[in-house]
């Protein structure tokens, strides 16, 4: 249609629309790239006290038949509120997990290689350098996207600067973390824990090194999986045709 202003993709991505065309034509395109976010900030945060407070493990064993209450990580078990969270990047759902560890107490502290600093104190949190994140934090969280720049972003030496105590989480993508240098990490106890849920190979291989080992919590790429994602979809959208209508900037728009 001529009168054709302005086309929505209901989508995190935008591979559903021909971006060159809409371009060519002047037609704005938006899209809902935080749809999930709620629901992966809300998996993360959880990753985090499962892992700490051995629920899951509690509940394999007594599936087991064993009811144990000394867990491999007993002397490092702490309340939220004692611990310091480190976030790697401030985007979409790094600052949503930010708001609801708001609510526990912890200290927050920041990395996102790709943004200014300046924007993450504007925003009411501290920035570090990757090292300060690393040596500092008791929980270690990645949100940045998997590219070339990224790939193996957290390995074998980044490990080393964690403390032992310290718990990596993620529920990004698993190209971000090299595997090997994780699962090496875990079976020589040079960091406390980990809480994946997402892998190199889905489903997880039978003879997958982390099945055997007693400090990290597996979940099956679950962490984006919400009832209220299409819902969140449509209100994105419609936020932002409604900003469109009434001649302000759209929040979501790609071209």
């Amino acid at each position: 249609s001529e009168n054709l202003k302005v086309a929505a993709v209901l989508r995190g991505g935008y591979e559903n629309a021909d971006v060159e065309a809409l371009t060519k034509r002047g037609i704005k395109l938006i899209n809902a790239p935080w749809r999930s976010a709620h629901a992966v900030a809300d998996f993360t945060v959880g990753m985090m006290i499962a892992e700490n407070k051995n629920i899951a493990r509690s509940h394999m064993l007594i599936h087991d038949g064993k009811w144990c209450k000394n867990y491999v990580n007993q002397e490092y078990i702490h309340d939220m509120r004692a611990c310091t969270v480190g976030i790697i990047g401030f985007g979409y759902i790094g600052r949503q997990v930010v708001k609801r560890l708001s609510g526990f107490g912890s200290k927050v502290i920041i990395y996102d290689p790709f943004m200014d600093p300046k924007v993450i104190e504007e925003a009411g949190c501290t920035p570090v350098t990757f090292e300060e994140l690393l040596a500092q934090s008791d929980f270690v969280t990645v949100h940045i996207r998997l590219s070339e720049k990224t790939t193996k972003f957290i390995g074998e030496k980044e490990f080393s600067q964690m403390k032992s105590t310290a718990y990596l989480i993620n529920t990004a993508r698993a190209g971000i973390v090299d595997t090997d240098a994780l699962i090496n990490a875990l079976q020589t106890k040079s960091i406390g824990g980990a809480a994946i849920d997402v892998f190199d190979e889905e489903p997880l291989p039978s003879d997958s090194p982390f099945l055997k080992l007693d400090n990290i919590t597996l979940t099956s790429h679950l962490a984006g999986t919400s009832c209220d994602t299409m819902r969140n979809s449509v209100e994105i959208g419609f936020d932002d045709i409604k900003q469109y209508l009434q001649g302000l900037q759209m929040q979501n728009v790609r071209n």
